[in-house]
């Protein structure tokens, strides 16, 4: 019975690390792009996409929402809070960015991007593994059937 909990523990310390991990990376993300380097990000992005069937207008909305959404679930991520809307945020995240990078070829990015896709993937494949979060001491507290 020990030895089941112990493996219980380490697989909910093993996904602490890699959702404290994903966090950090996200918000950091989104902090660096924010304030005086929002406009130059979201002009470069909007350059990135000329010539493509996205409108600019449209990219440049688009470029503008990444880095507070970023910032955003990053720090989500790190305090285990809506982990399940915050990992699916960053799947479709992803996924936006995959359809533009291919729009431009960028296959190089698009297979990072598909790495990023697939850490989100282990956030909401394994979120049963959750239990060092905010989300598990509200589940704790909270009783559902009322």
């Amino acid at each position: 019975m020990t030895e089941i909990k112990s493996m219980n523990n380490t697989k909910s310390f093993a996904y602490l690390l890699l959702r404290f991990t994903m966090g950090v990376n996200m918000l950091i993300h989104g902090l660096v792009r924010l304030g005086s380097n929002l406009e130059p990000f979201a002009e470069k992005m909007a350059g990135d996409y000329e010539g493509t069937v996205l409108p600019a207008g449209l990219v440049r909305i688009f470029a503008y929402s990444v880095p507070p959404l970023e910032a955003l679930i990053g720090l989500l991520l790190i305090l285990g809070a809506a982990t399940v809307p915050a990992s699916a945020a960053g799947i479709l995240l992803m996924a936006a960015f995959v359809f533009g990078k291919g729009l431009v070829q960028d296959w190089g990015v698009v297979g990072l991007l598909m790495v990023y896709a697939l850490y989100f993937f282990f956030l909401l494949f394994y979120v049963e593994c959750n239990t060092y979060s905010v989300d598990n001491l509200c589940k704790r507290k909270c009783p559902r059937d009322i």
